[in-house]
């Protein structure tokens, strides 16, 4: 007897370390998660100030296309690059969302239920 209950003390230390590997894990995965959402943030207040740059650099350039300062291939670079940045502003917030579905999984928490009574 006294050989199983060595045994089963064993195999309950090593389930309480399992547990802890788990747990330490599941919190450096939600730290990785909440740095990687920081950078996207920032990355995101980049895009946006660059945004309002080429919004501007857009007017600029439509308005000497229009006066025959610049040529075509010049105003289609200006809106090539403005199109790339509305790519990149979409992605990022895809990523933005996707990191937010995933520090959600990883979370405990539980949305409040509010029940009426037929009283």
């Amino acid at each position: 007897h006294y050989g199983a209950v060595k045994e089963a003390r064993l195999e309950a230390d090593a389930a309480e370390n399992k547990v802890a590997a788990i747990a330490e894990q599941d919190r450096a995965e939600s730290r990785g998660i909440g740095d990687s959402i920081s950078a996207i943030r920032t990355h995101l207040t980049l895009i946006q100030e660059s945004e309002t740059l080429l919004r501007e650099q857009t007017k600029v350039a439509t308005t000497l296309f229009n006066r025959g300062s610049i040529n075509a291939l010049q105003l289609v670079e200006v809106l090539s690059r403005r199109a790339d940045l509305i790519v990149s502003d979409t992605e990022a917030e895809l990523m933005l969302l996707n990191l937010a579905a995933q520090r959600a999984t990883k979370t405990n928490f539980s949305l409040p239920v509010h029940l009426k009574s037929d009283t």
